[in-house]
């Protein structure tokens, strides 16, 4: 990322990247979305292709400027702040073991794939009202530390179309990621003085934090259906799957003498707290149809535990969540 880039990403809680694809690869990827929307022509893909994060819109999950992005925002580079993301695996005593998934690797992602979907919205058809999460916690909380960005939970918008001044793609209220206090009502409307409407050429990417306040808007071009697939990424958030769970222990008897907010602290002593938000429900055979580094978006969502002791690759063992 450039240093403007950065400043606009942090100050805004969104970045637009013109024009990332060709006109040739949009052309494409609009036929294979239309089929996805399709039932009959869904039925007439290959079984392993009939997914937004499949097929000839699996190059998406790890374009080389998407990588470059998310690298800098998603990962958990920020979690050591006396340590330079640029140096190596041994400087600074740190090591993978000691960090999973803190760097990056020459075979695996530091950071993971969350959920997919695509999107064909036509003239006169709106999308979700504005809404946000409560902005705490390893998804949906925002922290910028020491110059280090930490999104939580992005969302990674490939824009098939051009969106126009006044077209509605998705709407955003510019710096509500870094808001102290819940929107007020009267502002979670599309009208809201507070939403901002961009435009951009077809092949665009588009990226903001779920921590910002954001919505569908009203797509108004009769020329062309909005189209754009809707991709998520976060950073390893879990535990690890070597520990018991507390609950494992726990009787009948054990949980009536509890109450039920103690029983809810208890849940959540070792599990994570929404780790993941979309629940994929992939067929092993989509990942297996990927290059090896590309599965490596799909391991589980926790951190430590695994081989050797870190949550690098994806296998049947990795591929775990509470």
């Amino acid at each position: 990322m450039t240093a403007e880039q950065k400043y606009l990403f942090d100050m805004q809680g969104f970045l637009i990247v013109p024009a990332v694809l060709s006109a040739e690869e949009c052309s494409t990827l609009r036929t294979f979305v239309s089929a996805l929307e399709d039932p009959e022509a869904k039925e007439a893909l290959p079984p392993h292709e009939r997914y937004s994060l499949a097929g000839p819109a699996n190059f998406l999950l790890d374009h080389p400027v998407l990588v470059g992005i998310l690298n800098e925002i998603v990962t958990g580079e920020n979690h050591n702040l006396d340590a330079d993301s640029a140096g190596t695996l041994s400087g600074e005593g740190i090591t993978p073991e000691q960090m999973p998934g803190w760097l990056a690797s020459d075979d695996a992602y530091p950071f993971r794939l969350d959920g997919s979907f695509p999107q064909i919205r036509r003239a006169g058809e709106r999308g979700n009202i504005p809404h946000a999460y409560p902005r705490v916690g390893p998804l949906f909380g925002y922290q910028c530390h020491n110059r280090k960005i930490y999104s939580g939970l992005t969302r990674v918008v490939w824009e098939l179309t051009e969106v126009g001044a006044a077209d509605q793609g998705t709407l955003l209220a510019p710096g509500s990621h870094k808001a102290s206090f819940v929107t007020p009502p009267s502002m979670l409307l599309h009208e809201s003085p507070t939403m901002y409407d961009y435009c951009c050429p077809e092949g665009s990417l588009v990226l903001f934090t779920e921590a910002l306040t954001h919505a569908g808007g009203l797509w108004s071009s009769h020329e062309t259906p909005r189209m754009a697939i809707f991709n998520c990424c976060e950073w390893l958030s879990g535990s690890s799957p070597s520990c018991h769970h507390p609950l494992a222990s726990f009787t009948p008897s054990d949980f009536k003498s509890l109450s039920p907010l103690l029983v809810a602290c208890v849940a959540c002593a070792d599990a994570p707290v929404m780790a993941q938000y979309h629940r994929n429900n992939l067929p092993r055979e989509v990942i297996a149809a990927m290059p090896p580094k590309r599965q490596t978006l799909f391991r589980g969502v926790w951190g430590h535990g695994g081989q050797p002791s870190a949550n690098v690759y994806y296998d049947a063992d990795t591929n775990f969540a509470w």
